[in-house]
């Protein structure tokens, strides 16, 4: 179900802010990110196990590489990581990797700071880490099995950023952690989960989305029902270049990713307008058209479509947003 590699639409800097942004590869995250993942900022992915958060920080990769002289380092210290899967999918071959495994907070630091000096032309930059919670420390590998290892991570994190936080922005260096969450022993009221990396991580961060599985996607080929991706609800949980606090679904599909058409379609049927109020056919028509241009791999026809579901979903968003707004400013400018 490939459908070639998409255009990358980047938003344009607008008369309050000068941020740029590279896309999600979902037109809706990128709705409520304020534009897409932002340049030259700390963005955190957090996430239960299997929730496509990986998924997620591939297509980051894969949508800033077609910017112009950028490079992309994707820092993998799970030991998980399937090159061949996801070139498949369409991650760039120039997307480098470290010579050497992660192993410690340590390590990570030394590669990123490699990363950015040795920058080469005027290009931007991008480094995954996937995951924070999967490095050690050199003191935790040092000590004995056991022994106590509380908050090392965390005032390692915290001298990370202090060190590297302004040579990366100088750099053009944007920066992805991905982060798996754990419980909160004996928490009763308040927020349940928690990710690794202490404060630091979530005081220098600018976008921080955590994503939730909420259903599987299945199918059925001669008699047998597998399943084929998985229903995620991605939440803006902290937005410096945007207004937080927005939730999106995401329809991710296994060797393809985020299936962004029928993202839209489900955005759309959680509106609870009939299509035609939308200008759009029956819901079931429009369904059945999308899957018939998928099956007949018509591309042209898909990126149309794929095109119109954004003009309806873009206008019914920035509706809604509109209508949030406050009356009336409160530092009115006088005329």
């Amino acid at each position: 179900m490939t459908e070639g590699r998409r255009k990358l639409t980047v938003a344009a800097p607008t008369e309050e802010s000068d941020v740029r942004f590279f896309s999600t590869g979902s037109t809706l995250l990128d709705l409520a990110l304020g534009g897409g993942w932002a340049h030259d900022r700390v963005i955190n992915l957090v996430g239960d196990r299997s929730t496509g958060k990986t998924l997620l920080a591939v297509e980051a990769c894969i949508n800033f590489a077609q910017l112009p002289k950028a490079r992309a380092r994707y820092g993998e210290a799970e030991s998980a990581f399937d090159q061949a899967y996801f070139y498949q999918m369409g991650l760039p071959r120039t997307v480098t990797f470290p010579d050497e495994p992660l192993l410690t907070v340590q390590d990570f630091y030394a590669d990123v700071e490699k990363f950015i000096k040795t920058k080469s032309g005027s290009g931007p930059l991008l480094y995954v880490l996937d995951s924070l919670d999967s490095l050690s420390d050199v003191e935790e590998l040092e000590n004995d099995m056991g022994a106590p290892s509380f908050g090392h991570k965390a005032k390692l994190m915290a001298q990370f950023f202090r060190r590297l936080i302004t040579p990366m922005k100088t750099a053009h260096c944007t920066l992805m952690i991905v982060s798996q969450l754990h419980d909160k022993i004996g928490v009763v009221f308040g927020e349940k989960k928690a990710r690794s990396g202490g404060l630091a991580l979530g005081y220098f961060n600018s976008q921080e989305v955590w994503l939730a599985e909420t259903g599987k996607a299945k199918r059925t080929v001669l008699g047998h029902e597998r399943v084929v991706g998985i229903d995620v609800r991605a939440r803006v949980k902290k937005n410096k270049v945007g207004i937080p606090f927005r939730e999106v679904p995401l329809s991710l599909l296994f060797n393809y990713g985020i299936d962004d058409e029928e993202s839209l379609l489900n955005w759309l049927h959680a509106l609870k307008l009939p299509f035609a109020q939308l200008g759009l056919a029956d819901e079931r028509v429009v369904r059945q058209e999308l899957y018939r241009l998928r099956a007949a791999r018509d591309y042209a026809a898909i990126s149309v479509f794929r095109n119109s579901l954004i003009t309806v979903v873009r206008q019914y968003w920035q509706r809604i947003e509109q209508e949030l707004r406050p009356e009336v400013q409160k530092y009115e400018r006088a005329s």
